[in-house]
């Protein structure tokens, strides 16, 4: 599992599945206020990474929102699901009802970040 940087007043944490996808889609959605941190899986979330994961969450302020931006594929889509169900549960423990999630994956099927960010430079150079 990667992390980023994080800093305590970071309002946003978005997931991926490889650390370039993470910096991908950073590169992609960039935030101009610096108050979001990536991490990612490394493919399929073991028990350990979503018990590191729902501790991230939990950290996060008041208002935070967690973004799944997964592959455009079914293996995508299933930890889209893992991570929605990650949220719900911060939520329902801490009593939190501040969380927002969202699901954010490349328009094309089977595309992933860095391709989606490939084929933008493709186009502009």
């Amino acid at each position: 599992m990667w992390f980023s940087h994080a800093q305590p007043d970071d309002r946003r944490l978005v997931l991926a599945e490889s650390a370039i996808d993470a910096l991908s889609y950073a590169a992609l959605f960039p935030d101009t206020e610096d108050q979001t941190r990536y991490a990612s899986l490394g493919g399929k979330a073991s028990a350990r990474q979503m018990a590191l994961v729902e501790a991230t969450i939990a950290k996060l302020p008041a208002g935070a929102e967690i973004v799944a931006a997964f592959d455009a594929d079914d293996a995508g889509r299933k930890l889209v699901d893992v991570i929605r169900q990650a949220v719900a549960s911060v939520a329902r423990r801490a009593g939190r009802t501040d969380l927002a999630f969202k699901a954010q994956l490349p328009a094309k099927g089977g595309k992933d970040w860095n391709q989606v960010l490939q084929d933008a430079r493709l186009m502009v150079g």
